[in-house]
């Protein structure tokens, strides 16, 4: 009986430390996947998707051209494009040079609305975590919209009737901001 006791100690021992052990791998895992992130999110940072927009190679086979020539005609702006690839029939990721040129296009992308004949939006190039959250966004605002409230989506965060609800990375929910009272203090 003494050594079955002893031998379940021993046991129970081995395993605390192996689920102290894989608790600090997940740890670990976790780490490594925001690092990922940081860096996916780093990479992209100079990067737009444009959708809606006819896309036809040139004889080479790449569209920089054809992006570069669509920035022109439709934003009145010139760019300088790295890289520009096609992501499916109406879909392309362009790489700019410089986070100056993306800024551009951003400010000016609004002028995409004054195409009477296409619908071509334009958008950041997101990793597929920020993609996820910001489809949990659009749900959340069609559903509001629905039940008839104003409804503003931006990045990270949503406006219902005037009250922001914002995503929160750490509980990867959204969560209504508690905006302060202005603090009055008297003047002496």
């Amino acid at each position: 009986m003494l050594k079955i006791q002893k031998e379940n100690a021993k046991l129970r021992k081995e395993n605390d430390n192996i689920k102290k052990e894989n608790q600090e791998i997940k740890k670990e895992l976790a780490e490594i996947r925001r690092n990922l992130e940081v860096i996916d999110k780093e990479n992209r940072k100079n990067n737009i998707v444009i959708q809606g927009m006819k896309i036809r190679t040139n004889e080479t086979g790449t569209v920089i051209p054809q992006a570069e020539k669509f920035m022109k005609d439709y934003l009145d702006i010139k760019v300088k494009v790295k890289d520009a690839i096609t992501l499916d029939t109406n879909v392309c990721l362009v790489k700019l040079e410089n986070g100056k040129d993306k800024e551009k296009i951003m400010i000016n992308k609004t002028k995409l609305g004054k195409i009477p004949t296409e619908k071509i939006y334009i958008n950041d190039d997101l990793t597929k975590k920020e993609r996820e959250k910001q489809n949990q966004l659009r749900k959340k605002a069609a559903e509001e919209k629905k039940h008839g409230k104003n409804v503003n989506l931006g990045f990270n965060k949503i406006t219902i009737n005037g009250v922001v609800w914002k995503w929160n990375k750490d509980k990867e929910i959204l969560e209504e901001i508690k905006i302060r009272a202005p603090v009055n203090i008297p003047k002496n």
